[in-house]
């Protein structure tokens, strides 16, 4: 079994709907929050909280695929599915 953290600091409900961030306030906080953790030293594990009736809207799509695409570029980050984790971690 494997146990993924779910932060509320980037679950676009909490963001956008309790904290009323708009797109780009959105896709930033995500940004500045993977940024500053691949800063850190160390191997780390950030769950981004995504539903489609939240982040999935068209309005907010554009700014939140920006934002990733910069990620891509990011030293030291890699975007992967819970089982691609589970098959680094059991190595």
């Amino acid at each position: 079994t494997l146990c993924l953290p779910y932060c509320m600091e980037t679950n676009d409900f909490s963001l956008v709907l309790t904290k009323m961030h708009d797109p780009r306030q959105y896709a930033q906080a995500i940004e500045d929050h993977v940024r500053q953790l691949a800063k850190e030293d160390g191997e780390k594990v950030v769950c981004l909280g995504m539903h489609t009736f939240v982040a999935g809207t068209p309005a907010r799509v554009l700014a939140l695929s920006e934002a990733l695409g910069r990620l891509k570029a990011v030293p030291g980050v890699r975007f992967a599915s819970a089982a691609q984790v589970q098959q680094a971690i059991c190595k």
